[in-house]
């Protein structure tokens, strides 16, 4: 089960995701910690954008043909899933 899932460009809007509109993450610490160095992540987040609850968020980096970072991947899942 999942909370939230959803593709995070360069630009921090991200409008392909499983909640009903478009979210801006242009000030999330997350989104310039992957644009700083992309690398896959796992976090804890206490308050979740799309559900209000703690998750657990995993982060994958997600690069173009050529190898350039494009923005990444984020899945969340609810604390009380993983007991």
């Amino acid at each position: 089960n999942y909370s939230f899932v959803a593709f995070v460009p360069l630009s921090g809007i991200a409008l392909c995701n499983s909640s009903d509109a478009p979210l801006d993450l242009t000030d999330s610490e997350r989104a310039a910690r992957m644009r700083a160095a992309p690398a896959p992540d796992v976090v804890v987040i206490r308050n979740g954008i799309a559900s209000g609850t703690s998750v657990l968020a995993f982060g994958h980096p997600v690069f173009d043909d050529a190898g350039t970072y494009i923005g990444y991947v984020s899945v969340s899942m609810p604390h009380d899933v993983l007991q």
